[in-house]
């Protein structure tokens, strides 16, 4: 994965939205609760129920849309260790580079992430596992000057429609 990724992820139909979580709505549920008590108490709960309903299903489509992208992630991470490609040489985001790391999590604190990293390693990434290659990645779409061994689909709930994930190798310099 790179940045051209996270440009990506914004502009690609089909996609889950990747920084809007449920718990940033959180700070709607006061006015919804307004809604609900108003002074005619009784007039408002059909209207504050509905907001309540709304608020369930959304939260309810963005984690299966969620838990849909990660699995397929981790499905293809999983098939790519199959085939013989070696964890230090995968970049897979935070929470699979996090939890096959083999070095060091935490580089020291004078080190800022930087770009260009290593490979397809993301800079903040590359900056907490120095190890990782990058010569593969996980990625939800293809990056320039990859090649795309393997692919992984998911359904999505909140836009209905899927999504594939992609194994990328880094094309030979």
């Amino acid at each position: 994965m790179s940045c051209i990724d996270l440009r990506r992820l914004f502009n690609s139909p089909g996609t889950p939205p990747p920084f809007l979580f449920d718990r940033y709505l959180i700070v709607l549920m006061p006015g919804a609760l307004a809604l609900a008590a108003g002074t005619p108490i009784r007039s408002r709960w059909p209207l504050g129920l509905g907001a309540l309903a709304l608020f369930a299903a959304c939260t309810v489509a963005w984690t299966h849309d969620w838990y849909a992208w990660n699995s397929a992630r981790w499905a293809l991470g999983h098939r790519a260790l199959a085939r013989g490609i070696s964890v230090d040489d995968i970049e897979g985001g935070f929470e699979w580079d996090s939890w096959y790391t083999t070095g060091p999590v935490v580089a020291s604190e004078s080190e800022a992430p930087r770009w260009p990293s290593s490979g397809l390693t993301l800079p903040f990434n590359h900056w907490r596992h120095p190890h990782i290659t990058g010569r593969y990645a996980l990625s939800f779409s293809e990056v320039p000057e990859t090649v795309v061994l393997d692919s992984q689909p998911y359904r999505l709930w909140l836009v209905p429609g899927g999504g594939r994930f992609l194994l990328l190798k880094q094309q030979a310099e």
